[in-house]
């Protein structure tokens, strides 16, 4: 393929959720992945845009027969990363640690009917949420509160504390950079999945992450990882959510991996959206599949 055609592809397949247009740029990979379901690259994002600019964006929405532009979001640490692992099939995607902030940037990877080759969904690994509640409290400081949710998100975008680095003043000690690349991520994307520890108890650090991303106005679907923890919290956390009208939410451990938790995971994500038609083939498409490696694995066990 020459550039002129990779070029062509790329534009062909940038992202076009909410506000895409201006929310990064992103940066084609041109390595191919070995896997016929899932093809990832890394994103750099970026917002030099003014305030002036960004609040002139026009709303986008998922029509028919686009992909699912979904981002995956939550604190530090509680998964998501190996989630999407589970989703693409890939055990080498991202970068997995028993520490802190292992994620720095936006990962893409698209889904692909791997008969058809066509892009199903389009998921984004965002960098974990360190301090949400030290961000709401300069939102509330420093955005006005009667504005709406989107015009205080970039509002944020274009101060320097999002921009991190030599943005900064000296004297400061925030900096919300990498806070930022997920709020990016967010006005890009039509859909977030919320990932949550189980184990985790119901904190107030917790809150404040989805009311920051309530702001985004896009539909918020919760993941419970971790689940078969035999000190898992679901219950405290569905109150929470309930409350914070929430009402959709869905199991998918990572660890004790189950093809139906997965199943409910995307039929839950279809009732939140009017066009479902990629879900529905991705479903019938992982349903074959599975089907097939389940024939597969008989006959090894017979022959065995």
């Amino acid at each position: 393929m020459n550039n002129d055609n990779k070029k062509d592809n790329y534009e062909h397949n940038k992202p076009a959720g909410l506000f895409a247009d201006k929310a990064y740029e992103a940066t084609p990979n041109n390595a191919n992945s070995t896997l016929k379901s899932a093809v990832t690259e890394s994103v750099e994002t970026q917002d030099n845009q003014s305030l002036s600019t960004t609040t002139s964006m026009t709303r986008k929405t998922i029509a028919s027969g686009e992909p699912l532009k979904l981002a995956v979001v939550g604190h530090t640490n509680t998964g998501k990363t190996s989630i999407l692992r589970t989703l693409l099939r890939d055990v080498y995607f991202g970068e997995v640690k028993n520490e802190a902030a292992t994620t720095r940037h936006v990962e893409q990877a698209k889904l692909t009917d791997n008969q058809t080759g066509e892009v199903l969904v389009v998921l984004y690994d965002t960098p974990g949420l360190e301090d949400a509640s030290g961000l709401m409290d300069w939102l509330e400081d420093n955005t006005a509160s009667r504005r709406d949710g989107i015009e205080r998100l970039q509002q944020f975008l274009a101060a320097d504390i999002a921009q991190g680095g030599d943005a900064l003043n000296i004297n400061s000690n925030e900096d919300y950079s990498q806070e930022a690349k997920v709020i990016r991520q967010l006005l890009a994307s039509d859909m977030v999945i919320y990932v949550v520890d189980a184990r985790e108890p119901v904190l107030g650090k917790y809150k404040d992450e989805l009311a920051i991303l309530s702001w985004a106005a896009i539909p918020v679907m919760p993941v419970f990882n971790f689940t078969d923890a035999q000190d898992a919290n679901i219950d405290e956390w569905q109150t929470m959510l309930a409350r914070r009208n929430l009402h959709i939410s869905t199991r998918f451990d990572s660890v004790a991996f189950e093809f139906n938790d997965e199943m409910r995971l995307w039929q839950n994500l279809a009732t939140m959206l009017t066009h479902s038609e990629m879900l529905e083939q991705l479903m019938a498409r992982r349903t074959e599949d599975w089907a097939q490696l389940n024939d597969e694995a008989n006959i090894i066990i017979a022959d065995f």
